[in-house]
């Protein structure tokens, strides 16, 4: 919808349209929207625009029902204004996981082709907000984009946000322009408070907001919402610095694809990978009874190469970095009829590319082979993007065999992605390999650099780590449930999860660190209580802690666990049993929630002993919480607020502030998924 907004805006800026005649108009009475019946239109070249302020009658209709425009005042089509009119340009994100990022990246690029030159792209941690006084009577605009971390400002954030919660000068930002993209998930207790609490200081310390608070769900359409805010960003900054609609509706319209390809003959290219391989499968063993539960938990343990340089704490997390099935890579091959063998390179002819993590992107500037291409690098699993089905819809002519795809593209472009036509489009393609093989002969019309420009660059999972370093040495243990739905028929499994089950032992994995937040690592002191809270593969971090605990000869934690039942998907049953006998545990509470008539999860024993859970927060204890954020995260969170209400007087407002200071004082920690 934005970009035929983006369309209409440039028809009205070059034309007049006038209807023929004054006769009342007609409407088809079956169509679902507004459409006039028999509309005659003379269209003559525009030499001028009404000014902005021109204001519309509010009075009585003219021809047509159509306003009549009072004391109409026309001025002259704008030129692009030239870049050193416009404002010296800050884009500044914070990112754990790499989406701020990418869409700061998109951001750049759009306001470059909009002819902003002075452009400077960092990360919070790294923008100098203190020297933002404008020395040449210039202002400065800040694009700012930001997700959030249990309501904590992300590590690339942290510091800035020392520094903005210390700044008290009012005017310190008065020569800035600003705008603001949230991040976040609603599953989150704390959904978007650190990019609220962004968008309210730069107000307070003088700086300009020319929109209001925008964000989007990562738990609904996140990217969705993000082109959408950017396509009306770039409409405001364009009426705002007065330049012409022109430049923006290139922006916004230009179709035209950032790379090409070229074959390379007899040139050996090097294994391309995402991530060096640094590291091998010691063990990868089964944790449940398989054929009595139906699902597969891999324990998997790592050792890491002396060259990896990993160094982690307890509560922190592991990238693995996910490879596509050899059987995928055939289909895919057979699909676009190509050779596996061949090298290619992608070389930048634009930078049109709103794809900062396509594929080509990633390839772009090595030589890769096609093989290296569909396994180590493409995300066949991912949902289909917008603009991969509506370049099929646009080479699919109008065969009837074709009509979903084209109504999938239409309705995305117009109603989102919510709309009938797109639902009903996933429904029957789920991933990018689903539609390979429903639209294989119109796959095969478009170039593999197009191709690859609209499919993903595979991203690394995230695992919680399920050992201490101070324990296992240069190893590091992972606790992965392997996922395998089965819809219409047909088999999908999880990108990283399939690849990890096949690992057998000696095999070379890709892996890298991640910190966890602060707040997820065990406090300093042996007296401070502690009390953790998980479900299935949630019980990983705990496995670490636990280790780290007896390494440091400290007890008395009280652990609640949910699973289906004792008999087949029971994890590290024997360990943790153990664990009590040495006192590391003073209390394990289990719940099965397939045992007997009545379901019950950890946080139904959570609530039973609420009277101890705010005797433990009242004693300056912690809790650590792991899971999934929709299930286990949401249900704690409710748990958590009424025991608040009813052992501490306070009002269901009041509970939830309570909780929200806990997490951000780092004494309820989360890491959920």
């Amino acid at each position: 919808m934005m970009e035929l907004r983006a369309v209409l805006a440039r028809l009205l800026s070059r034309y007049e349209f006038h209807v023929v005649g004054d006769s009342e108009l007609q409407y088809w009475p079956t169509k679902p929207t507004t459409s006039p019946m028999d509309l005659f239109m003379t269209v003559q070249k525009r030499t001028s625009l009404p000014d902005a302020d021109t204001l519309m009658a509010t009075g009585a209709p003219g021809p047509n029902d159509n306003h009549a425009v009072e004391n109409l005042v026309l001025r002259p089509l704008t030129h692009t204004v030239s870049a050193d009119k416009l404002p010296r340009t800050f884009i500044v994100y914070g990112s754990n996981m790499g989406t701020s990022e990418d869409y700061a990246t998109q951001m750049t690029e759009q306001l470059k082709r909009m002819g902003f030159a002075d452009i400077t792209l960092v990360s919070l941690n790294d923008w100098d907000f203190g020297s933002m006084k404008s020395a040449d009577g210039r202002r400065s605009l800040v694009v700012a984009i930001t997700s959030t971390y249990n309501g904590m400002p992300p590590d690339n954030a942290r510091n800035f946000a020392k520094l903005l919660d210390k700044e008290t000068r009012a005017d310190i930002l008065k020569d800035v322009d600003f705008v603001l993209f949230g991040c976040g998930n609603s599953l989150w207790h704390t959904f978007l408070k650190f990019p609220r609490h962004l968008y309210q200081r730069l107000d307070e310390l003088g700086a300009t907001p020319l929109t209001e608070f925008t964000a989007g769900d990562s738990n609904d359409e996140l990217d969705d919402e993000f082109m959408k805010w950017s396509l009306q960003v770039g409409m405001i900054l364009t009426d705002h610095y007065g330049s012409s609609v022109d430049a923006y509706i290139d922006a916004v319209t230009d179709k035209s694809l950032p790379y090409s390809l070229k074959y390379v003959d007899n040139t050996p290219a090097a294994p391309f990978r995402l991530s060096p391989e640094n590291a091998s499968v010691k063990v990868n063993r089964e944790l449940q009874d398989v054929e009595r539960s139906g699902r597969s938990t891999r324990h998997i343990e790592i050792t890491l190469d002396d060259t990896s340089d990993i160094s982690y704490m307890t509560g922190d997390h592991l990238n693995i970095y996910p490879v596509n099935a050899p059987d995928v890579v055939r289909e895919v091959s057979a699909i676009l009829e190509l050779d596996l063998d061949v090298v290619f390179e992608l070389e930048q002819v634009s930078d049109a590319s709103r794809f900062a993590h396509s594929a080509a992107a990633v390839i772009h500037g090595r030589a890769c082979t096609v093989a290296d291409a569909l396994q180590y690098v493409c995300d066949w699993k991912e949902a289909p993007s917008r603009e991969l089905v509506v370049a099929l819809s646009e080479t699919s002519g109008n065969k009837p065999a074709y009509d979903l795809l084209r109504k999938a593209a239409e309705d995305a472009n117009t109603l989102g992605k919510q709309s009938a036509g797109w639902s009903a489009f996933t429904a029957q393609n789920r991933t990018v390999l689903d539609v390979l093989r429903t639209y294989a002969p119109l796959v095969r019309q478009i170039p593999f650099a197009t191709l690859l420009h609209f499919v993903s660059a595979m991203d690394p999972r995230r695992y919680s780590i399920a050992s201490c370093q101070s324990v296992v040495g240069n190893e590091v243990h992972i606790s992965a449930a392997i996922v395998n739905d089965t819809v219409n028929g047909r088999s999908y499994g999880g990108l990283a999860t399939e690849y990890l089950a096949s690992l057998e032992a000696g095999a070379r994995v890709s892996v890298s660190h991640l910190p966890a937040q602060e707040a997820f690592h065990l406090p300093p002191p042996s007296d401070v209580p502690v009390v953790f809270v998980g479900a299935g593969t949630g019980i990983a971090p705990f496995r670490g802690f636990l280790q780290e605990m007896k390494h440091a000869g400290i007890g008395g934690a009280t652990m609640y666990f949910g699973c289906r039942s004792p008999e087949y998907d029971y994890l590290y049953k024997d360990e943790l049993e153990q664990y009590i006998q040495d006192g590391m545990l003073s209390k394990l509470q289990t719940a099965f929630s397939r045992v007997g008539d009545e379901r019950k999860y950890v946080q139904h024993h959570v609530s039973q002993d609420s009277a101890k859970i705010w005797s433990h927060l009242q004693n300056s204890g912690r809790i650590y919480v792991c899971g999934s954020a929709d299930k286990l995260g949401k249900s704690m969170t409710t748990a958590m607020v009424r025991i608040f209400e009813e052992h501490g007087g306070l009002s269901a407002d009041e509970a939830s502030t309570y909780l929200s200071n806990l997490i951000s004082d780092g004494r309820y920690a989360q890491d959920i998924w």
